[in-house]
């Protein structure tokens, strides 16, 4: 039900980047077996949509495992993505940014989406 509704998002046209899709782990340390499909569906109806999935340094300190496979998704499917720290107070800006990136680069994702001015722009990473 998690990343089906990341699928309904995406395919909404409503949205420019979706954030937290490894966050199903809060509440639920279960992982389907069939989670690289799952991750990989997501991926793909977001690159078709151009819709960037997040990549933020909470979820790379906590999650590791599975920020790598949200983003080797990304990779596989072609899908930008966005980067941020989930930063709730001062200090943690920019928390997690480094390895969030190098974890795109690695897993081959083809740029990270930035706004400046509500104007979208896209970083490329290969």
């Amino acid at each position: 039900l998690y990343y089906q509704l990341f699928i309904d998002a995406a395919s909404s046209g409503m949205f420019d980047i979706l954030s937290h899709p490894a966050r199903n782990s809060i509440l639920n340390s279960y992982l389907p077996d069939d989670i690289d499909d799952l991750l990989g569906d997501v991926a793909s109806v977001a690159a078709a949509k151009d819709v960037a999935l997040e990549l933020n340094g909470e979820d790379v300190s906590r999650w590791p495992t599975l920020v790598e496979m949200v983003a080797n998704a990304c990779g596989r499917a072609g899908c930008f993505m966005s980067l941020g720290s989930d930063a709730h107070e001062p200090g943690n800006v920019g928390r997690g940014l480094a390895l969030a990136t190098e974890i795109a680069v690695r897993a081959g994702v083809p740029g990270i989406v930035t706004f400046e001015g509500r104007e979208r722009r896209i970083l490329s990473l290969r």
